[in-house]
């Protein structure tokens, strides 16, 4: 979907589905409490539950491949933070 952003809300069933694009919602949300791990998935940082050798992110039952264009920024944040 160009120029549309789906957010998955915690407890609820469905998406909320926004005209926006994904850079609009990274430069809006708080840099501190998300993070942007590849072309189509911003996640909320206290709700990784894990991340494996091959920077996979585990989020409730999804399992997230952190791309090579956003590796960098995620690996710096895992000095200290991983699980």
């Amino acid at each position: 979907m160009k120029e549309y952003v789906r957010f998955h809300l915690e407890g609820d069933r469905l998406p909320l589905t926004t005209h926006m694009t994904m850079k609009a919602v990274e430069d809006t949300l708080p840099q501190e409490a998300f993070m942007r791990i590849n072309r189509s998935y911003i996640v909320r940082l206290d709700k990784i539950r894990a991340v494996d050798r091959n920077l996979c992110v585990y989020i409730g039952d999804e399992i997230i491949r952190v791309t090579e264009a956003y590796r960098e920024t995620f690996e710096r944040y895992c000095t200290g933070n991983c699980w």
